[in-house]
């Protein structure tokens, strides 16, 4: 299959409806544009586009983002071209435009081809008959942004499958998208092409089902399919449209995720065959595995399953919570590249790609095949405070239907996607999580089902009795969120060591970014020590985050910006780490954590991103990294702060996955140091000691090493001492826990 890129695109901003009239009706004038055509990247940002034509000044500095909202308001007419070779006998051309966000009408050399309403589908059209030898026109008339919910809002009254994050969440301000964020090109085949596959594993001796749809003139056709040393020609069914076989690879071997086994994948070959000439051939990256989701240890009567089992072993999730990375939803391949790279270091091994974002594109899916994520990838539907409740309108489930079909036929091959959700925090009017009753739900169900059955499916997150982490529910923390802060120098730990959840599949603490990132959007009067409060400028670039009184509270007032951050990052690190390795010491009576967030698509001073928005990772990062490495000592301790001559008293415990081994450890603090050896293994804690001794001076700084003939550990924590006015010393604070490991 051939494909011709398109190129020289422009856009022009319109009043609405202006493009279809080409006079005006009064004076027979010709309508004009808003301004003249600016050239743009497609794919790409039109914001990007507008800043580097001068139109608007750098959305992401101060408050800019508030002189950038008419942008949406406008109709814009993209135009592009595409050059094409003369056509063969019996080719045939189509136009695909991967993402048109969101309303949008299509022309191809004037003439109108349809339109589009989903973000998520891909527009495809046949232009074989209008289509010309060298240069083609191609057009998008976008209607202005629909009025959708932000995040405060009625979850029961979406209408659109449009990324909602940009109408406002608590990690970004309002810049709603607009455009083609994804590629837009020509493809010629002859005459029959692959419509979809499904490559479907079975067990993990090396066999699968094979199934792939064709479209187009299928006479005389079958497909011969290749994988590993298995070799296997399919006819085609009574209707001529899809072909099916039993595949086996000898020997094979499987995919698992990251820090459990290899990332082995397989080239999966794919050729028509018609009338005994090969006319379409296709090679897609596959993995053998089988993931299921299986009951925790000790679960309560009627719980969901949320331990994640690969081939047979079961895997501790270690997560985080992914948000887009651009405010348009583009992605930029190389910052893509990047964050999974970074992701990877931290030993993380689930991806929570959430429900009021984006479905990511191709490349997403692939690296994470390559690095060894499983792939937690939500239907896009999100929470909006006013209501919860799954959009039952016609309109939206029409909508949905299109996007379930698409991603579930889209995503189903990969061996990194490993469960679906109907989408994030989705409840009925009381405020219990859905369930599968739901009919919203249901449906989504049926699409899974249905096209992607090897792959398990969740109704929302979180589900279970209660939404929310409380301890005073004892029994029925199933699958919960929250908190999304540092709860105190005590409470924060008094939390996590009652815990009793199931699964956490989001929760998180705030943080300030680096003062090196400030410097990039924020103005010189800007960069001193302040607060969300009284500076309108932190406050849109952070709003619900501010944490100074938090960390006054403990630290007393900052006299440098430099100062507020690191005790902000300090208090970040420490509470992020406490409470996953809280979690990890439950395995498998808790099944996972997945933190929000990794990432931000807006630069924020403050808020529970882990990586800022100019990819500098904050200190949580290499934290969580050390508590979701494969060999892990942690510490159970009452609170961070001590008093001084009071005896500091902490559990020290050791966790490693895989297969179990003697363990060589060490826990040493204020001159005392304790050595010993435990079998540990399956990633069950195990208790190997507790440490005493007597609060004095500063802080008392406990290290912790372990090394088991294939990994080392070691890692230092601080706890902080009262002094004689009250409050703790900052002293050391600066780079204690790094930026970079």
């Amino acid at each position: 299959m051939k494909r011709f890129e398109s190129f020289n695109w422009t856009m022009t901003p319109h009043y609405p409806y202006t493009p279809f009239r080409v006079k005006n009706m009064e004076t027979d004038v010709k309508n004009q544009s808003i301004m003249p055509p600016i050239p743009c990247q497609v794919p790409g940002s039109i914001y990007d586009a507008l800043e580097k034509a001068g139109i608007i000044e750098n959305p992401y500095f101060e408050m800019n983002s508030l002189k950038c909202q008419w942008v949406s308001n406008h109709w814009w007419v993209f135009d592009g071209k595409v050059e094409l070779d003369p056509k063969g006998e019996g080719e045939r051309l189509e136009l695909v435009l991967e993402g048109i966000d969101c309303m949008g009408h299509v022309f191809f050399n004037g003439q109108k081809l349809g339109q589009s309403d989903n973000m998520y589908v891909p527009f495809v059209a046949d232009v074989t008959d209008i289509a010309r030898k060298g240069s083609n026109t191609i057009s998008v008339v976008l209607e202005n942004a629909p009025d959708e919910m932000g995040q405060i809002g009625h979850t029961s009254k979406t209408f659109t499958q449009k990324a909602r994050f940009n109408y406002k969440w608590d990690w970004c301000t309002r810049l709603i998208s607009v455009g083609l964020y994804r590629p837009v090109y020509v493809r010629a085949y002859e005459e029959v092409r692959f419509e979809d596959f499904y490559f479907k594993p079975v067990g993990t001796d090396g066999d699968a089902e094979f199934y792939a749809t064709l479209h187009g003139d299928t006479k005389g056709c079958t497909v011969e399919v290749s994988i590993g040393n298995c070799l296997v020609n399919c006819p085609l069914d009574s209707r001529g449209r899809q072909a099916k076989a039993r595949l086996h690879v000898d020997d094979v071997k499987l995919w698992y995720p990251l820090d459990v086994g290899e990332q082995n994948l397989y080239d999966l070959t794919m050729t028509i065959v018609q009338d005994g000439v090969a006319v379409e051939t296709q090679t897609r990256q596959v993995g053998f595995r089988t993931i299921t989701l299986e009951q925790n240890d000790n679960a309560p009567l009627g719980a969901l399953g949320y331990v994640f089992n690969c081939n047979g072993t079961r895997v501790y999730a270690k997560g985080v919570n992914l948000t887009p990375i651009d405010m348009t939803g583009y992605n930029d391949p190389a910052k893509m590249e990047q964050l999974l790279t970074m992701m990877k270091k931290a030993h993380i091994n689930v991806i929570r790609v959430w429900g009021g974002g984006v479905i990511e594109d191709e490349l997403f899916y692939s690296l994470c095949d390559r690095m060894g994520f499983m792939v937690w990838q939500e239907f896009i539907q999100s929470s909006s405070g006013l209501d919860n409740v799954p959009s039952k309108r016609e309109e939206f489930l029409v909508r949905q239907e299109a996007t379930a079909t698409w991603a579930t036929k889209t995503m189903r091959n990969h061996p990194s996607l490993a469960v679906w959700s109907g989408g994030n925090e989705l409840t009925d009017f009381g405020g219990t999580p859905a369930n599968f009753a739901d009919r919203n739900i249901a449906e989504l169900y049926g699409f899974v089902h249905h096209y992607s059955p090897h792959v398990p499916m969740l109704p929302t997150s979180a589900s279970g009795p209660y939404e929310f982490l409380n301890t005073d529910h004892k029994g029925e923390n199933h699958d919960v969120h929250g908190s999304w802060r540092y709860y105190g120098t005590k409470e924060h730990y008094r939390v996590f060591n009652e815990s009793d959840s199931l699964f956490h599949s989001e929760f998180g603490v705030d943080g300030m970014m680096s003062v090196e990132t400030m410097k990039t959007f924020l103005s010189e009067d800007n960069l001193r020590p302040d607060d969300m409060a009284h500076n309108h400028v932190w406050r849109h670039h952070g709003e619900w985050w501010d944490n100074s009184w938090r960390d006054k509270h403990i630290f007393g007032d900052p006299t440098t910006l430099e100062q507020q951050v690191a005790r902000s990052q300090f208090i970040q690190a420490e509470g992020l780490r406490y409470a996953v390795e809280a979690n990890r010491r439950r395995a498998f009576e808790n099944s996972g954590s997945i933190i929000w967030q990794i990432n931000e698509p807006y630069p924020n001073i403050s808020c529970t991103s882990m990586i800022d928005f100019c990819m500098r990772a904050k200190p949580v990062l290499w934290q969580v990294a050390k508590a979701f490495a494969p060999l892990n000592v942690s510490l159970k301790y009452d609170k961070l702060i001590w008093e001084p001559g009071e005896e500091v008293t902490a559990e020290v415990f050791v966790s490693l996955d895989g297969e179990e081994r003697e363990v060589t450890y060490t826990f040493a603090a204020a001159g005392q140091t304790t050595e010993g050896k435990a079998v540990c293994g399956h990633t069950r804690a195990v208790k190997v000691g507790e440490m005493r001794v007597t609060a004095q001076g500063k802080y008392v700084d406990v290290t912790l090493t372990a090394e088991d003939g294939v990994h080392t550990f070691e890692n230092t924590i601080r706890l902080l001492v009262r002094q004689e006015n009250g409050l703790c010393s900052d002293e050391g604070v600066l780079g204690f826990y790094p930026e970079n490991e």
